[in-house]
Parts: C-alpha cells; structure tokens; sequence
C-alpha cells in the first residue's frame, strides 16, 4: 500500500456517532509522533466540529454535497464508523462499500449484513486498529476491496425497486404519495435516502410527490422545548392538512423517522379524515428508548408500555451530562407520553410497517399486535 494509510470520516460530528473516539485517535497519532504515516479527512458538522484540532494529518473539508465528499472517500483506504450504538442499517456504511472502501467499526446489529467489509474493531482502539492494518500487502488490501463493491451490489436501485415490487406494490397503483421525514439534512443519512425513494417512485410509479420536513434545531434547547411538546404538533397537522386540501388527498401517506415525524394528533386525523394508505419506515428506537443513539446492546431495548424503566434510563442519562439538567427532565416525561400515544395511533392505523433491516422485526412484533404487516425493505444506493 502507499507509504500513507488514507482515512475519511463522513458522518454528523457528535457524541452519539463516537466522533470524540476519532479525536482520541488524532491524539495517540500525535503522541506516538505517525503523522507522516496518516492523512485524515473529515466532513460534517455538529456539536463536536469545535473540538477540531489543527493537525497537519488532517483535513476538515467541513460540509460538503454529497458528490464532493465522494470525490475525496474514492481516494481512501479506509472509512471510519466507531459508533457503538445499534445502526438499524448502516446506510453510511454502504456507501463507503459501493466505491470499494472498507468500513472500520463494530460489526453488529445492521452492519452485520455486511460481512467481510466491515473491519470489526472489537475490544480495539482505533489506533492499534489502524496500526494493524498499515501492515496489510496490497495484493490483500485489494482482495477485499473487491468483495466491498460485490457486498454492495446487492444493494443497488433495481433490486430494490423489485423487491418493491414483488412485497407492497403490485396490488395496488398510487399516483399521489407524501413523505414525512424530521429533518432535513445536506449531509445524507435518512435525509438524503428520502430524496432517493422521492426520485425512485416519481420514476416508475408516482405521478406527483410532496414532502414536509418537520423542522429540527441544532441548538440544544430548543430541541427540548419542540421535545416537550411533541404530544401536540398542531403545525405539520396544519402542514398536512394544508397539502391534502391542494393536492386533493394523497393515495399515499409514508412516514420516516419516528418520534419528530409521527406525532400521534396528525396520525389519528388522517387514519378518521381521509381514504389515505398509511405506512411508517422504521429507522430507529425512537419509539423504545429515550436516548435511541445509547442503545448499546439488544437488551437495552425497552417496551413503549413500560413507564419507569423508560424514565430510569433517561435519567441514567440526564444526571450524567453536567449542565441542562432541569431543562431535560420535561422534555423526557412528554416524550415518553408521545411514544406511547404515538404507537398505539399506529397500531390503530398503519397499513404497512416498513423496517431498513431484518433484525428490528422481532421487536416490532412484540411491540404490537401480531397482526401487523411488517416487511423489509432495505436501503439502496
């Protein structure tokens, strides 16, 4: 390989997706004196792009469209991904795989699917991860950068739209579909995957599309003040109602995310005011966990019914994190009465509920009457 080991991290630069364990890794690359044998590129923004020190190993591009950051990501050895929490999919991931880049991170939950281009850090910093694999001969290296672009190649549109298709379409033809996501982001993610689906059904199947993002801060408090009054979200009812009326009612009404997007008011006027068929995309444990992104292991998934172990995590959580203790405590006990208001809307009124990955299925069983249609539809680059 080239004399430099080439690495990109791609992702919202927060705690919740462990990009303070790429700042550690800056850290040991300075004290073990490896800064001619690293080069570093990160994109993205968020809470941590603060902490950003000016390491001549590294490169901060900042935010960039989707088709600059893959410019620089064809040109790396490697791809970072350390969170530890569940990825219901990895969409990330698979991006990374598609243009033949390897994915360093923990090999669970949806990125199991991935198989051999996943790089497992296991019990491992990602400092001697990186070490290890400086030693890789390329004739190896390009072994399995090979199997990467194959992993993802079942992945790509048409397979999708096929198994599209074949499990929810056929039966019935839609012309008229609206989206609802919980926010809208240039850095991809749910965000950009919405935009995907949006391009992808008005190409084969959809004769016109809207979309309401619902609109999602980046200062903290504010985000725990729209938290606290998620239970009544009487602007996207308004939005909602606003587009119905103009477009005289949709075929199609499919939601993403969970708790900003769902809303149990906006679900139960459409499920009593319209013919609309309801289907729900669920990307994360929004709806199980008061903090989705600390869900570490499978046990940590917590029943929507169950009130105290709900609020005990939380407050696991909230006492921990020094200051905004009180401005939280609100926001929790109302989000905990939306997730339960909210899925029993669903239960009443989904048609379909759709998951990213085969692992999130049991869990929604469970959650919800066994009689529910549940079908995967995985992601697609």
């Amino acid at each position: 390989m080239d004399k430099k080991i080439h690495l990109i991290f791609a992702w919202r630069l927060t705690i919740e997706k462990w990009f303070d364990m790429v700042l550690w890794l800056c850290d040991d690359i300075l004290k073990s004196k490896r800064e001619d044998k690293v080069c570093l590129h990160i994109f993205g923004q968020w809470d941590l792009e603060k902490n950003i020190s000016n390491y001549e190993f590294l490169i901060y591009h900042w935010q960039q469209p989707k088709e600059k950051v893959f410019e620089v990501w064809k040109t790396c050895d490697y791809s970072l991904m350390p969170s530890r929490f569940l990825e219901t999919f990895g969409l990330s991931a698979l991006d990374s795989l598609s243009l033949w880049v390897p994915v360093i991170g923990y090999k669970k939950w949806g990125l199991l699917q991935f198989d051999d281009g996943i790089i497992d850090l296991g019990w491992s910093s990602l400092f001697d991860a990186i070490k290890e694999l400086d030693s890789v001969i390329q004739t190896k290296y390009d072994t399995l950068s090979k199997k990467c672009k194959k992993i993802a190649s079942k992945y790509i549109r048409e397979n999708w739209k096929n198994m599209f298709e074949q499990y929810l379409w056929r039966p019935i033809a839609w012309s008229k579909i609206l989206l609802l996501s919980d926010f809208s982001n240039n850095m991809w993610g749910i965000e950009t995957y919405i935009e995907s689906i949006s391009q992808k059904l008005q190409q084969y199947w959809a004769s016109h599309i809207s979309r309401i993002w619902t609109i999602w801060s980046k200062k903290w408090w504010l985000r725990y003040i729209k938290l606290a009054l998620s239970v009544y979200n009487i602007p996207l009812l308004s939005q909602i109602k606003k587009h119905i009326k103009q477009y005289n009612n949709y075929d199609l009404i499919w939601r993403h995310s969970t708790q900003r997007a769902l809303w149990p008011i906006p679900i139960r006027w459409i499920g009593k005011n319209t013919s609309s068929k309801q289907w729900v995309m669920m990307h994360d444990f929004g709806l199980y966990h008061p903090f989705p992104s600390q869900i570490y292991s499978e046990e940590e998934i917590i029943d929507s019914k169950k009130f105290w172990k709900r609020m005990e995590a939380g407050f696991e959580r909230l006492w921990s994190s020094i200051p905004k203790k009180i401005l939280r405590f609100l926001p929790l006990f109302f989000k905990y009465i939306s997730s339960w208001r909210i899925k029993n809307e669903l239960e009443k009124n989904m048609d379909v509920f759709l998951t990213p990955s085969k692992y999130i299925n049991p869990h929604l069983q469970e959650q919800y009457n066994k009689n529910i249609l549940i079908h995967t539809l995985p992601h697609m680059i």
